[in-house]
């Protein structure tokens, strides 16, 4: 019986820590957001301003990008990122000024692009605050038990998350998950794919690498998140222990 228990214990430990992960990944994405994915940095020390005086003068669409200031291209892509947040709406709004006119951002084909991001974070937020209310019951329930699981059950998660991970990068690569992602995302026939030379969106984020820097800061920062998270259950489970015996054994 006592086997039966540890067992059914190891699998709860493990949904929670699975779990954990998951509502980790949504708040840093959330903490992530509310800093523009930390934009200014990546433009001014990761390339993307040379990028953009380098490849923004051969837009066919667009312009005088080239001659913006920093500060323009910061409150673009935050207008950017606040649009995929609000289903799409305003982007058709984000404009830059030349000395000539006022030249909107974005082409019809990469609204239409940008919208449908949209509609995969809201339903990627969706299913995590479905993911956030399991997570609550289960810790409630793990609490209640005394069945939090210990920190080395955390690590060697991480560890067989990393080796797979790992794995998968070296067989696949950034570049290819990058664009196979995208192909089972969206429609054959959508757009997602866009030159330098005619979408200012490519050239403002520097696609994909932007991306790359983004994901790494999003990966480190969600294991920082969810090591806390661990390490703060079994802090609570063992202080609860002092004051309250285990309601089973």
């Amino acid at each position: 019986m006592n086997q039966l228990i540890q067992s059914v214990r190891f699998v709860f430990g493990s949904l929670w820590l699975l779990l954990s992960l998951f509502v980790a990944v949504g708040v840093v994405w959330w903490a992530l957001a509310q800093a523009h994915f930390l934009y200014p940095m990546w433009h001014d020390h990761a390339g993307i301003a040379d990028t953009i005086e380098r490849h923004a003068p051969d837009n066919h669409f667009k312009p005088d990008f080239a001659h913006t200031s920093a500060d323009t291209r910061y409150q673009l892509f935050a207008g950017i990122v606040a649009a995929l947040h609000q289903r799409g709406e305003g982007l058709t709004q984000l404009t830059y000024q030349t000395p000539e006119q006022t030249v909107p951002l974005l082409r019809p084909a990469e609204i239409e692009h940008l919208k449908a991001v949209a509609t995969v974070v809201e339903r990627g937020t969706e299913l995590w605050w479905w993911g956030l209310l399991a997570w609550a019951l289960l810790t409630a329930m793990l609490l209640w038990q005394r069945w939090t699981p210990p920190p080395g059950q955390a690590w060697w998660l991480l560890l067989g998350l990393g080796v797979v991970g790992g794995l998968a990068w070296l067989t696949v690569g950034f570049e290819a998950a990058f664009y196979g992602l995208h192909e089972a995302l969206f429609p054959a026939s959508h757009q997602w794919f866009f030159y330098y030379e005619e979408s200012l969106m490519t050239t403002l984020m520097q696609a994909p690498d932007l991306f790359a820097w983004i994901g790494a800061t999003w990966l480190g920062l969600t294991l920082v998140a969810f090591a806390m998270t661990a390490h703060a259950m079994k802090a609570l489970e063992n202080q609860l222990v002092d004051k309250h015996p285990p309601y089973m054994v």
